[in-house]
């Protein structure tokens, strides 16, 4: 309430009156609350980049919003690196040490900040003043992790040659197969540290472990498609600027450090093929910690699931997580699955047997397994490679076109001129699924189809192309599940290789085998 002095006017005879009043105004409302602008922070490894060096920080410094702590991490640099990044003290920091690995360096770098939002940049590159000013824009969501910006492309004197082609809007399925999002990065903290910083288990592209292993986690990435940093390519450059060979061993590197892997089998109560199943499961060489187990009991059994359990889980006890499902179905009336699995005269008897693997595999496996794999080893439970470390030795052909690669199954039922068949063929027509065999090969071979004996595919595999129908058009024909899969795959556009020298056996018995 407040006083004022208020003119009376009487409407006849117009005199006027002086009076004080009190005067209640309307409620003031509260200040409006103010949240803070995120800090921010920048950190620029270094080694022998000094010559660059400059043009970095100068476009750091330039921001039209400003960075709040700005690192240089030198790793033993030789050249001027120091004087650079001394000229432009106090508002840049300089650490020295040696750490021998830019992942390492750029850790050190982030342990001397405290911004809960860190850009990170290379030396070598520099970006657009309002980078970090549309780089925040992107992260207005909390579940996003990571903003980035398509790049120019220039020479080494820093001339533009053209936009970097592979930048693209966020797809964790494509993010699996290339990376797509440079160093270049504003990084949430938070994120960071949830999965240990910057890993130096990988020679090479560390950054595509860093974002697999955040966006692993539920974390997303947003990209803005106009250039906004500049990527430098010389003699030196790390990705970009660099020939890859077709199997690139650091890609493969990569995956092993941060994939996820399932291992899938069902299993038919063939209780005499489970210690041979057991001594491949041992050396399909993975890490434990990211090994998952989905095991598909289909044996009809009681002692036999109890076997079962019994031993996976002796076997698999360090694994990531283990899941055991009891499938009731039935191939085929008055026998039991397991000599159906075993009998080419019970297999040509009941030919909906196909029905049974597409249930067991599309409807039980793709509909358990979910978002956390990355990958999926499919082991029939009478097949056993030879060797050790299938799955990494498979993975080293998994380009980012390849969708699936196949060990050497041979058919226990078919030959090729009196010698055993690989399961391996061409598709002649995809309705109602007609295909052959093909003669064995050599090396790495791109093909129509294989079995699923041993097979590693992409997750994306199980949750988008595995076929859901059992029967060709209605018509009660009934299609494989592997040769309609090889189908679907091709039909996205992707391709299947088979491994002529990844072999196995194939169990019939105790002690033979194909």
């Amino acid at each position: 309430m407040t006083t004022r002095k208020v003119i009376l006017r009487d409407r006849r005879t117009g005199a006027q009156t002086v009076v004080t009043a009190s005067i209640y105004g309307a409620r003031k409302r509260p200040p409006r609350e103010t949240v803070a602008p995120p800090r921010c922070a920048a950190v620029i490894p270094c080694r022998n980049h000094g010559r660059f060096l400059g043009q970095c920080l100068d476009s750091i410094l330039a921001q039209d919003r400003p960075f709040d702590e700005i690192v240089v991490v030198d790793d033993g640099s030789t050249d001027e690196t120091a004087e650079v990044a001394r000229a432009r003290a106090p508002r840049v920091r300089l650490i020295q040490g040696d750490w021998g690995h830019v992942a390492s360096a750029r850790n050190a770098g982030v342990e001397r900040t405290t911004a809960p939002l860190i850009a990170f940049c290379d030396a070598d590159n520099w970006v657009a003043r309002d980078w970090l000013r549309s780089c925040l824009r992107l992260l207005d969501a909390p579940n996003v992790a990571i903003a980035h910006h398509a790049c120019w492309q220039t020479d080494e004197s820093g001339v533009v040659q053209r936009t970097a082609p592979y930048y693209r809007a966020f797809d964790h399925d494509a993010l699996r197969r290339q990376n797509f999002i440079d160093t270049c990065s504003l990084v949430r903290r938070e994120a960071l540290m949830q999965v240990g910083g910057w890993s130096t288990a990988v020679k090479a592209m560390d950054d595509w472990t860093m974002w697999l292993k955040i966006t692993s986690r539920g974390w997303t990435a947003r990209t803005d498609p106009r250039p906004a940093f500049y990527y430098r390519v010389h003699g030196q450059s790390l990705s970009l600027g660099r020939a890859r060979p077709p199997h690139c061993v650091e890609r493969a590197e990569v995956m092993r450090e941060a994939f996820h892997l399932a291992v899938v089998t069902p299993f038919a109560g063939r209780s005499w093929a489970l210690p041979h199943y057991l001594r491949g499961l041992r050396s399909i060489g993975w890490p434990e910690d990211r090994c998952h187990g989905l095991f598909i009991d289909n044996g009809r059994d009681a002692k036999f699931s109890r076997l079962l359990r019994t031993k996976l889980l002796e076997t698999c006890e360090r694994w990531a997580s283990l899941r055991f499902v009891r499938d009731q179905g039935q191939a085929a009336p008055g026998a039991t699955n397991a000599a159906v699995g075993a009998s080419p005269q019970l297999r040509l008897r009941h030919p909906d047997l196909g029905a049974t693997f597409s249930r067991l595999y599309a409807q039980e496996a793709a509909r358990l397994l979910g978002d956390l794999p990355d990958l999926v080893l499919t082991i029939e439970d009478d097949v056993v490679a030879i060797g050790d470390r299938i799955a990494e030795r498979l993975l080293a052909q998994l380009d980012p076109d390849v969708m699936a690669v196949s060990g050497v199954v041979n058919s226990r039922f078919e030959t090729l001129r009196g010698a055993a068949a690989p399961i391996a063929y061409d598709i002649d027509q995809e309705e109602p699924y007609r295909h052959h065999l093909v003669e064995p090969g050599h090396g790495i071979q791109a093909i129509g189809g294989t079995g699923v004996g041993c097979l590693l595919s992409r997750a994306e595999v199980w949750r988008r192309l595995m076929p859901l129908r059992s029967s060709v058009n209605g018509t009660g024909d009934h299609a494989w599940h592997d040769v309609a899969l090889a189908a679907d795959v091709r039909r996205a556009g992707f391709r299947w290789l088979i491994d002529w020298s990844a072999r196995t056996r194939h169990y019939s018995s105790p002690t033979k085998w194909v």
